[in-house]
């Protein structure tokens, strides 16, 4: 008999590392298109998000957070993800590298993000929390 899978939980805040620059305070719309924008990057990273299985425990999802930075062109297209700070598991670090890439393309940034190198960058902490996988 099967048994359903009970997934872990993942959760996401997304944390613009260099948005304005040096071009002010943002307006309370700015803020707005920010914050609009950033919940459809957590939404496409949560649709895609990768649990690791642990070959020596395949019943068990590892838990820790992993924060990766990478930066994000105009289209949407992330460069360069890398882990900013792991989570000690080697396993999450590859899961959350994986998913970031595999989440692309993002929704475009707002123009008014994006660095002089018409880049926005990011750190995106992903938590990942035990869960029984299912026997």
């Amino acid at each position: 008999m099967k048994v359903p899978m009970r997934l872990g939980a993942l959760s996401f805040l997304l944390l613009l590392m260099a948005c304005a620059g040096s071009r002010g305070p943002l307006t309370p719309e700015q803020q707005a298109e920010r914050s609009a924008w950033a919940n459809a990057v957590s939404e496409r990273l949560r649709a895609a998000i990768y649990r690791p299985r642990d070959p020596r425990q395949p019943f068990v999802t590892p838990e820790g957070t992993v924060v990766v930075e990478f930066s994000m062109d105009a289209q949407g297209r992330p460069y360069t993800p890398q882990v900013q700070r792991s989570s000690g598991s080697p396993l999450l670090d590859a899961a959350a590298l994986t998913t970031a890439l595999t989440a692309a393309p993002f929704p475009a940034p707002p123009a008014f993000l994006l660095s002089n190198d018409k880049l926005v960058t990011l750190g995106v902490p992903m938590n990942y929390r035990m869960a029984l996988q299912g026997r």
